[in-house]
């Protein structure tokens, strides 16, 4: 068996040479497919030779086949194309610090996700769900972690809220790689200060406006009932002491006096009218 420097030099190599002699092919051309970076592609070669280095036995046993290796990369490649390329690396280190045995493909997965939890972001996937659901203004709102804001904000709202899944998804995961990538770095993100709603302080009405409208039907000082009644209060002679009452009461204005006497007189008249037509 080799020792341990002949496999950290033949690590280093592999690394190297990976553009060169294990190129993974760079996925699908369908539409909707996940399209991977030569980022993730160096990534991908260089999980599988720290996996080499660490799990010898294990990894040759697992993969004894150089065509088998070339489609296993292939898939991992479609499966962790979601996450940025330093946390696939930082995955691929905690397998191998807290896991004896190789990781599949599920454990490396976990690996992942719990790099990603671990700094307060949410998977991919779900921060695309976060930010399409999120109602307006979205600078209100509480978002699980500011990076979800923001690659919200660089894919454009309009274009999240308004296109399908296969084409709103991979551009605003290629957003939120970057801001995963920064996060990772040891950068925090900040979400932008909402501005402040400007007070203004209410004027006082002048006093030939201080109309209050209709009580009984609640509208504005414009409307038919209200302008009725505020012509019939400027003309006393023609109400009863009730209207007038009344008509204060619904408009909340003061009843204009009238002379006293007028109201009495033409009620004496019209009851001896009445007396005198009734039959006997």
């Amino acid at each position: 068996m080799k020792d341990s420097k002949d496999l950290i030099q033949q690590v280093g190599q592999g690394i190297a040479a990976s553009r060169k002699t294990s190129a993974t092919p760079p996925g699908q051309t369908d539409e909707g497919r996940k399209s991977a970076s030569e980022a993730h592609v160096e990534a991908i070669n260089q999980v599988f030779a720290l996996f080499r280095l660490n799990y010898h036995n294990q990894y040759y046993a697992a993969y004894p086949d150089a065509g088998q290796v070339k489609q296993i990369k292939k898939l991992w490649l479609d499966s962790l194309a979601d996450y940025p390329v330093e946390q696939i690396l930082r995955g691929a280190r905690y397998a191998i610090e807290n896991s004896e045995y190789l990781p599949t493909l599920h454990r490396m997965l976990e690996c992942c996700q719990q790099g990603l939890q671990g700094l307060g972001l949410p998977a991919p996937h779900d921060a695309y769900r976060e930010a399409c659901q999120a109602p307006s203004p979205k600078s209100a709102q509480r978002w699980s972690h500011p990076a979800v804001y923001l690659a919200g904000r660089d894919s454009d709202w309009f274009f999240l809220a308004n296109n399908p899944e296969r084409s709103s998804w991979p551009v605003f995961r290629e957003h939120y790689q970057q801001y995963c990538t920064r996060v990772m770095r040891g950068e925090t993100l900040e979400l932008p200060t909402a501005p402040a709603l400007e007070q203004h302080q209410a004027e006082p009405l002048s006093p030939g406006n201080n109309w209050r409208g209709c009580g009984r039907c609640g509208s504005r000082p414009s409307c038919s009932r209200s302008k009725k009644a505020r012509a019939a209060l400027t003309r006393p002679g023609r109400l009863t002491a009730c209207t007038q009452a009344a008509l204060s009461s619904d408009t909340g204005a003061t009843p204009v006096s009238r002379p006293i006497g007028s109201f009495d007189t033409s009620r004496a008249r019209s009851m001896s009218r009445r007396r005198a037509e009734a039959p006997l």
